[in-house]
Formats: C-alpha cells, sequence, structure tokens
C-alpha cells in the first residue's frame, strides 16, 4: 500500500487509561507490538499522537525499539506547533498543575522523538464541535442518568457549557468530570462513557486531516474506532490468523527492526495482508475475537 499512512490510535495514552488495569498487560502489550510491526510493514509511514509519545510508557517503548526508522521517515509525532520542542512547550501551559505530565514534558522536549508533524485542525476544535453534536447525545444521555444516580444536577446544561468552560485547559477526561461533575468521585464506567466522546472524536481528526487507515479489529485493545478509519485498513484478527496458517507469526515477531525500513524484506508479508487482511473501512468488525498465542 504505496503512499499510505496509518494512524496508531491503540498507542493513544487516554484510550491506554481507559482500558484500566488488565489482569494480563503482557497479552496487551503483545497485541501492541504486533499490530506495531503489522502497521510498519503494510504502510509507508505510521503516525502517533505526540502526546501519546510523551505520556506512554507503552508508546515510548515500542516505538523507540524501531528508532533506527526515524530518519528514513516511516514513523512520525503528530501534534499542534511549529516542532516536537514547541508542542511540549505549549503542553507545558496546559498541564501546569499536573507535576507528573509537567515533567514528562520538559524531558521529553530534550530527547530524541521521531520526525515531528503539525496539524492543520485543532484536536480541541474538533473534540468541541462534536461533543455538542447531535452523534454525542447517547453518550450525554447516559453519563446524565448515571449521574443522577449519585444526586448530581444539572448534568445536561454542564456539559454543553463545558467547551468554554475548560478556556486553555486540555479536552480531556479528568478536566471535563470536574466541570460536569464538580467534587465529585466518579465511577469507572462513567470516565470511560466521556473518554469513548473525547476518543472518537479525536481519533476521527486525525484519521480524516491525514486520510489515514490503521489496524482495525484489534482484540485486547479492541474499540469503537473502526468506523472512523477514513484509508485503507488492515485487520489485525484476519492478519494473525493468515500469519499462523502459513505458520509465519515467530517469523514475522522475529524480523530486525531495521528489515521495517526494506521494503524488499518485507514485501511476502505485504503481500500476505494485502490478500487476506485487507478491509474496506465499512465492514464490520467480527463477533468473536481470536487470540494471540503467547
Amino acid at each position: 500500500l504505496a503512499d499510505v499512512k496509518f494512524f496508531l490510535h491503540f498507542l493513544d495514552h487516554h484510550f491506554l487509561d481507559s482500558l484500566g488495569s488488565p489482569a494480563r498487560p503482557d497479552r496487551l502489550e503483545y497485541e501492541a507490538k504486533l499490530a506495531l510491526r503489522i502497521a510498519l510493514s503494510v504502510a509507508s509511514e505510521v503516525l502517533i499522537p505526540a502526546s501519546s509519545f510523551v505520556e506512554s510508557d507503552l508508546c515510548r517503548s515500542l516505538i523507540f525499539e524501531f528508532a533506527e526508522l526515524f530518519k528514513v521517515g516511516r514513523i512520525a509525532v503528530v501534534g499542534g506547533g511549529t516542532s516536537f520542542a514547541d508542542y511540549c512547550d505549549r503542553s507545558l501551559e496546559q498541564y501546569l498543575t499536573n507535576t507528573d505530565r509537567a515533567e514528562r514534558y520538559v524531558a521529553a522536549s530534550a530527547s530524541d522523538a521521531p520526525p515531528f508533524i503539525k496539524r492543520r485542525l485543532s484536536a480541541t476544535a474538533e473534540i468541541a464541535e462534536f461533543w455538542t453534536s447531535p452523534e454525542a447525545i447517547p453518550s450525554r444521555l447516559a453519563v446524565s442518568r448515571m449521574l443522577r444516580e449519585l444526586n448530581v444536577t444539572d448534568v445536561d446544561t454542564r456539559w454543553e457549557h463545558a467547551p468554554e468552560r475548560l478556556g486553555g485547559a486540555a479536552f480531556i477526561a479528568e478536566n471535563v468530570l470536574s466541570i460536569i461533575a464538580p467534587r465529585q468521585s466518579v465511577p469507572r464506567r462513567i470516565r470511560n462513557e466521556v473518554e469513548a466522546v473525547i476518543n472518537r472524536a479525536y481519533f476521527g481528526s486525525f484519521f480524516d486531516e491525514f486520510d489515514a487507515g490503521a489496524v482495525i479489529e484489534l482484540a485486547y485493545l479492541r474499540s469503537d474506532v473502526d468506523a472512523e478509519v477514513a484509508g485503507a485498513s488492515v485487520s489485525y484478527q484476519a492478519a494473525l490468523r493468515a500469519m499462523v496458517a502459513e505458520s509465519a507469526l515467530d517469523d514475522f515477531l522475529n524480523l530486525p527492526p531495521p528489515a521495517f525500513g526494506s521494503p524488499r524484506t518485507v514485501a511476502g508479508f505485504l503481500e500476505l495482508f494485502s490478500s487476506r487482511a485487507l478491509r474496506n473501512v465499512t465492514r464490520s468488525a467480527p463477533s468473536s475475537a481470536v487470540r494471540p498465542r503467547m
């Protein structure tokens, strides 16, 4: 798939946080590692939110394994600003009250990173627009119902005005919940519903801006993002089945990182994935998931 960009939504730190603490984190990490390799073998370039590269330990560890591909433009981080350092400086302004996050951005601005691509669209503006759209109404009603059970009132009005009340703060679940449910400790199910709305808009803005594809139909990293993908995509489930059927999974996992910088080296896997795992984005996800061999 020449000149095709893939957005690595499954490495987004807010999405990963929404999964909670899995009973077997090794399986989640295994799936993320395999999905990253599938993306690198199919796409000409893979894109990562700059915030995820800074804030997710899993994302950084997986991406730095392929640091040799930075200089050939196979991996890029995407965000607002003129450079990665500028992006980190701008982000610091949003997280001054969060010491851990602030320290991460300070450290990242002085460290090695993939090439930086400036976003044309504002993720915050895209989320704000979706937040008050008809598509977000089911989630708003669900959150309102759950919060009423906790004796939180006026949720609909707070929801409607959340974008403007955020001011310059980041449009993330913890900041939004401090507005719609002030001084309230909310259950994980409510936070997940809010994060799902934000993630859908956030991921959708990336897919639309870069006409990007994705590795979809994941198992442990399953999300509702499949329907938002704008470009050609590859099914994780189908790619996994194809490699197992061809007894090629171990060979694929053992390919050295530099091999993904050479189209010739991964040509066989590209052909395999293109013939058996390429998906029309309107195709519905399978009802059952194939679990990878451990």
